[in-house]
C-alpha cells in the first residue's frame, strides 16, 4: 500500500467513528475531515514514537513509511 492510500486510509476510519454531519446539527463535512486527519496524524506519531523505543526495534524502511504516510495525512 502507497504512503497516500495508508494516508487516506486512516483518515477515513476515523472519519467513520465520528459524528455525521447533518443539517442542525452544526457539524459540517469539512470539520469531520479535519478532525479525522488530526486522530489520523496522532495515531501515525504514535507509531512513530513506538518505533524509536528501546523495546521495538524497527526498519530504517518501517520508520520512513510512516514518516511519508504522516506527510501525505497533512496534505490531505
Amino acid at each position: 500500500m502507497t504512503h497516500k492510500e495508508k494516508a487516506i486510509e486512516l483518515t477515513t476510519q476515523m472519519m467513520l467513528h465520528q459524528f455525521v454531519p447533518m443539517e442542525g446539527n452544526g457539524i459540517t463535512e469539512s470539520a469531520c475531515h479535519e478532525n479525522a486527519k488530526e486522530c489520523a496524524l496522532i495515531t501515525v506519531d504514535y507509531i512513530l514514537e513506538l518505533s524509536g523505543t528501546d523495546n521495538v526495534r524497527y526498519t530504517n524502511s518501517f520508520f520512513e513509511y510512516w514518516r511519508q504516510v504522516k506527510i501525505e495525512i497533512q496534505k490531505l
